[in-house]
């Protein structure tokens, strides 16, 4: 769940634990999730251009009178060339555990995912097996700190690709 938006008013640099930040920051909370938004992309490669810059990261600590939020491991990236950098505050969904579960899908023409976390914090998945499963058998989107263990995914299809199916 979106609480809130911030502007991140500084440059930022791999590894760098303390953002500043301007906006509204009433919304940021120890054990809330910041995800931090850019519109520079990774790299550039010979084959085109690598996706954008974007993390997700916990907040454990606001300090309300000097405008910073600071987050418990450093940045994956420097964001240098971006003015535009923001922070979306998301309330996760916590302590997920999946376990010991069986689903069985309809492989193409049928659901999409069998299990999809978004925006979770530590979440688990343990002993889950999911059969055919049109695109994504298990999905966790913008979720920080999760384990998959003893666990299948079978018979998953890509048809989006002619002849292929990647079973991702």
């Amino acid at each position: 769940l979106q609480v809130g938006s911030l502007k991140i008013s500084t440059k930022l640099t791999e590894g760098q634990t303390k953002l500043s930040v301007t906006g509204d920051i009433n919304e940021a909370r120890n054990g809330r999730m910041i995800q931090i938004i850019s519109s520079e992309r990774q790299a550039e490669t010979e084959v085109g251009l690598m996706p954008y810059k974007e993390e997700i990261q916990k907040i454990v600590n606001v300090d309300f009178q000097n405008g910073t939020i600071e987050i418990d491991s450093g940045l994956l990236f420097d964001y240098t060339s971006d003015d535009d950098i923001r922070g979306e505050i998301y309330e996760p969904v916590r302590n997920v555990e999946i376990k010991k579960l069986k689903i069985i899908m309809g492989g193409i023409g049928s659901v999409h995912s069998g299990i999809n976390i978004n925006y979770g914090l530590n979440a688990k998945v343990d002993q889950v097996t999911i059969d055919g499963a049109e695109h994504i058998g298990m999905q966790m989107t913008r979720t920080y700190l999760f384990s998959i263990m003893n666990s299948y995914l079978l018979n998953s299809t890509s048809p989006l690709f002619d002849n292929f199916n990647s079973g991702y």
